[in-house]
Parts: structure tokens; sequence; C-alpha cells
């Protein structure tokens, strides 16, 4: 008997948990076995047809699910997780379990409910339908267990279950008898088919369409005052997937971004790797003796053909002595030297300059977006449902992100450079006009392995040889510091491609709430940060220069040095918001009034910081401890 139900529980309970340690983008594997394969393996067994059932898997949507499942529909009850009633397997969180259930779509019947009134609606109905259907061998009771870490649709799936059996990882049970339940949990679909389903006197009505929530493409900046977790913002919307980074600054160009030709040297050897007799030559007239005998020159062609194959980045080394050939561990370092050495005089080696195509970020996340986008077969992949995966039709798996980090410190419009006119998205994510490729950049994308060479046909029937076109899965990402703004000047043209979100000061943050100082002296985070931002719109009129919660963290739990404070607060404070405020510094008002402006940033250097420190604090009316004066 073949084995398909047995190499798909192998699967659940063997390799899902493991195979998932991996970005959520890059589980190609995992989806291929789970969605595909497995699918493939329950038509195979011959109890399942595809006329009358559809079976589906899901590994989650933009995120693993902590309970991925194989299910199978009867398509006159239902084509969706979301509704109905269903066979399926679901895994538990741990891995160590999984369970034949006949279950119950959990969505639809939470729509217009909280989370308590779904789970007893979905247990009251469980508890109806098996009562009036023949149990088989399986459980009907509340005590299936998908874990304790679970979100609140595995606890509907919990509670949704009709009836049961659980398989465990330490005894699954042969093919036959795993078998034998798929085809007792399909009579009782059927029995649930007349019984319940069709023999009811008042039919439930047919389900609505389920409206397909089409997923958008991330093209969005996040701006506001430095230290507002904007980056952080960023890295949790794109965790566990595929990210290309990049940082602009004043002189990054075009060729930083996307990409350009650059001069590599090479070494070039008339024959590639040389062969024994050839290495033994070469040793033997560099080489005669060593001063106290004859070299071992197998020991020496070892060493040399190792160094020389390493040179080459070659990882055939068939005419190469290996490694374990070499002599007693004393005379090593000896043979060594001399191979070195012989390798230096090698005559027939020739280095020269050679140019080639040399990707940067953008044309890797390009690439990385297009071959994933293929691999998913187009845009079938791009629609969700809920966030456990329900009908896995989502492309949240096979997203890509472009982070750009300080995207106004860099000029755009040189940085971009025709790459502007693809940002430009149609309804479905896609650039609405295309582009004439770079030369180089179109030949890279058609021949390098890292590239679209594998996709390459499909490619270009789609978007065309030499055309560049963003797909939909590629989204751009990027921060702003406000108090940036003026390095490079954003044209409206630019700004209006990109969504917006500002990222606000949040006073109220728990895990801001640093202290600055030591037990002997110390204060607020957040009192000074409201006081001194206060000031700051006061002398500037503007917020941009304002600080944020995270504008300083904590190197050692939750105190901030004196040091850190000094280094990285008031330098800031000093050099980018009052330095030239001369009749407007009312931190750094360090002498009293009468004395004059005698105010300079080197007076924080001198012993007596501290109590400068405490004359900053009072004249910001922010309150401290001193620990000192306390006794």
């Amino acid at each position: 008997m073949a084995q398909q139900l047995t190499e798909i529980l192998n699967y659940f309970l063997n390799d899902y948990i493991q195979k998932k340690n991996v970005p959520f983008g890059k589980g190609a594997e995992v989806y291929k076995s789970i969605c595909v394969s497995a699918c493939d393996k329950i038509y195979e067994t011959g109890l399942v047809n595809k006329e009358d059932y559809k079976v589906e898997g899901s590994v989650g949507q933009g995120n693993w699910a902590k309970v991925p499942w194989l299910a199978i529909f009867r398509k006159d009850i239902t084509l969706s997780a979301q509704n109905g009633v269903y066979i399926v397997y679901l895994l538990s969180s741990d891995g160590n379990s999984l369970y034949l259930t006949l279950n119950q779509g959990v969505t639809e019947a939470g729509k217009d409910s909280t989370t308590k009134e779904t789970i007893k609606a979905l247990r009251n109905n469980a508890d109806r339908i098996s009562a009036q259907l023949n149990k088989h061998s399986f459980l009907s009771d509340e005590n299936i267990n998908l874990g304790n870490d679970i979100t609140d649709l595995g606890k509907k799936y919990q509670k949704g279950t009709i009836f049961y059996k659980k398989y465990s990882k330490q005894n699954i049970p042969s093919e036959e008898i795993l078998q034998e339940d798929l085809k007792n949990m399909l009579d009782v679909y059927q029995e649930y088919y007349d019984k319940v389903y069709k023999g009811n006197s008042n039919p439930p009505p047919e389900p609505p369409p389920v409206e397909v929530e089409v997923y958008m493409t991330k093209q969005k900046i996040f701006f506001g005052a430095p230290g507002t977790g904007k980056s952080f913002k960023v890295n949790e919307i794109v965790k566990n997937q595929q990210v290309f980074r990049t940082t602009f600054h004043p002189d990054y160009d075009y060729a930083q971004f996307v990409g350009a030709y650059k001069p590599k040297k090479v070494q070039n050897f008339d024959n590639g790797l040389l062969s024994k007799e050839q290495l033994a030559k070469k040793l033997a007239e560099a080489f005669p003796n060593n001063g106290d005998g004859e070299i071992d020159k197998t020991t020496a062609i070892t060493l040399f053909g190792l160094q020389y194959a390493k040179s080459l980045k070659e990882k055939n080394m068939n005419e190469i002595v290996r490694l374990s050939e070499i002599g007693p561990d004393q005379y090593k370092s000896a043979y060594l030297s001399a191979a070195v050495k012989a390798r230096l005089q090698l005559s027939d080696v020739d280095e020269k300059i050679t140019y080639s195509f040399v990707p940067q970020v953008f044309a890797k996340a390009y690439a990385a977006a297009w071959n994933l986008y293929f691999e998913a077969k187009g845009d079938s992949r791009f629609r969700g449902n809920d966030s456990e995966g329900h009908g896995n039709d989502s492309g949240k798996d096979i997203q890509v992100y472009l982070v750009i980090e300080e995207i106004n410190r860099g000029n755009c419009a040189q940085i971009f450079g025709d790459i502007f006119q693809l940002l430009d998205r149609d309804a479905d994510g896609f650039s609405q006009y295309s582009i004439d490729a770079d030369c180089d950049f179109a030949e890279w994308l058609k021949t390098n392995d890292n590239g679209l060479k594998s996709v390459w046909p499909t490619y270009e029937e789609k978007v065309g040889d030499g055309k560049l076109k963003l797909p939909p899965n590629l989204n751009i990402l990027a921060t702003m510091n406000t108090s940036d703004q003026s390095l490079f000047p954003m044209d409206s043209a630019f700004k209006r491609r990109f969504d917006w979100e500002y990222v606000p000061i949040n006073y109220e943050k728990a895990e801001a709430d640093f202290i600055v100082g030591d037990t002997g002296f110390n204060f607020k985070w957040l009192d000074f940060l409201k006081k001194v931002n206060a000031d700051i719109y006061k002398v500037t009129q503007s917020e941009d220069k304002q600080m944020g919660e995270f504008f300083i963290k904590p190197k050692n739990k939750d105190y901030i040095t004196l040091d850190e404070f000094r280094s990285k607060v008031l330098f800031y404070l000093w050099d980018s918001v009052y330095k030239d405020e001369l009749d407007s510094k009312l931190v750094f008002h360090f002498a009293y009034p009468e004395k004059g402006p005698d105010v300079t940033f080197q007076r924080l250097f001198n012993s007596d910081f501290v109590e400068i420190l405490k004359k900053m604090l009072a004249n910001l009316d922010i309150e401290y401890k001193d620990g000192a004066q306390q006794g």
C-alpha cells in the first residue's frame, strides 16, 4: 500500500516545526509540502475525488501559522474554511500532535459576535450535530488540545470540533489504519450531509460569496521626530519577511541603489587546477631540498594544492592530493611554509582586470520579488482571508520589502532616476508604466542565476525583454526624520507616490520610562522630554527638532548614564536646536542672569557637571532625586 497519509503525518509531526525556522517569505519548501504535495497525496489515496471534493492546506498568512492545517471540503457544502462543515487535519502548536477532525468554519460564525460568544455558539452547534451522527471510533468531547499559546482562532478550532482522533509524534499508526480513519471520517461527513445539511427541513441559506480581501502593496514613508520608533514600526511590519535594506546619505547615487559595472581583479590560470605531477614539478624546481634533506613532496603538494584550489574558490579537487595524506603533525608547518613560497613563485599565473555588473539593493529586491511572484504562479496568491491563513489565497507569504532608512538624507530624484516612473501602481499593485532598463541591468536579469534567469521566458512574456515593472509583492517602506527634512527637499511628484504615516512622540510609552543618572542623583527621562520638547517648540516654533521617546536608550537595564545623556541628548540640543538661539537658551542658562550669557558647551565637561545639570533641570521645572542631599 502506498504511504500517502503516512508521508503527510511524518511531515507535519517531524518536519514542520523545524522547517519553519526560516523567515516566512523563504519557506517555499514548507508551503509546497503542505499546500501542494499533501493535497495531491490526499487525492492519490483514492478516497477523495476532485469532482466532489476540494483539498487545501495552509501554513499561515504573512507569518507562520501556530496551527497549520490540511482541509477536505465537500463542494456542495462549502469551498472555504471560513464557513460550513469540513474535514481538517490540525497540527498542535508544539508540533507533537496531529488531529483528524470534522470541524466548522469559524470566521463567518464569529462575524458579529465576541470571541466568547462565538466559542459558545460553536460548541453548542458541535454538540447538536454530533448527537445526530454515528461516531464510529471518534471522540466528540472538548478535550482536543492545540496548545497553550494558540490565538483566539486556534481556540475556536478546538471548540468547533465535532469529532476528532489524535495522532502523536511518538506513535504514528500504519498507513492502513490512517486510511481507514479517513474513510470513516468521510462516511461521517456523508452522514452529516444526508441527515443534517440536506435533511434539514429548514436548510441554511446559501452562504454569501466571501468578499476577497486584496493584498494592498505597501509603499509608505514613516516620518516624525528623531527617536519616535519609526524604524521599529517598519521592523514589525517586515518581521519574518524577505527584506532588503539600505540607508540614504548625501553621496548616495543611482549606481549604489540599483547597480553598476565595477572592476574585478581575477587570476587567470592556463589550465585550471594543476595536476599532481605539475605541482610536483613546480615544487621540485623551487625547492630541491630544505637544508635538512629532500622535502616530502607528497605532503608539500597536498598543502600547496589546497592553497591553490582555495585561491580559485574551486570545490572540485579531484586532481589534488587530499589533506588526509599529510605526514606527521610536526612537519606540517615546515611543509606549509614551503608550499606557500612555491605558490608565490608559480610562473603561469596571470592577473587581469575584468568588469561585471554588480547588483545593489534595488536590483536584488526586484529580482527576488519577481522570482517569488512567478513561483507562486501569479495573481491567485495575492488574496487573503484571516490571520491564520484560512483559504491560503494570500500573497502575504511571498512579499519582498525594500526598506530605505533616512530617505530624505539622499537626493531621491538622483537616486531613483528613471525608476521613479515605476512607483505609480495600478489597482493590482503592478507598476502602471514600464520603463527601459539599463543594458547592463537588463543583461544581468536575463543571464544571472541571482537575477531572473530561471523564470526569464515567463518574465519576458509578462513584462518584456529589457523592460522593468514592479510586481505587486515588492513593497517599499522608508523612514524620515523631520528634523533633517531640509537636507534634500523632496518634490511633490515624488511625495505623492507614497503613503505617509506620521509617528508621533508618545510620552506615555511604558517602555520608555527610563531613569537618567544613578542611585545618588537621577530624574525621569519622560519628565525631561515633555518639558524640553515644549521649550523646543517655544523657541523654534516647530516640532521638527523635538526628540522622540526613544531618542536615547539605556545600555544597562533602565538607567541612562549621565555620560550618555550629556554626549547624546545635551549635544543634540546644543548643536541642532539652541546653537543659534542666543537669547532663548533656557536649557543652557548655567549662570545666574546677572552674570551674563557665559554659556559654553565646554562647561558641561567640568567637574561640577551635576551641579550645572541641577540648574538646567530647575530652569525646566523638572523634579530630581538627590541621594547625596538626603544623607
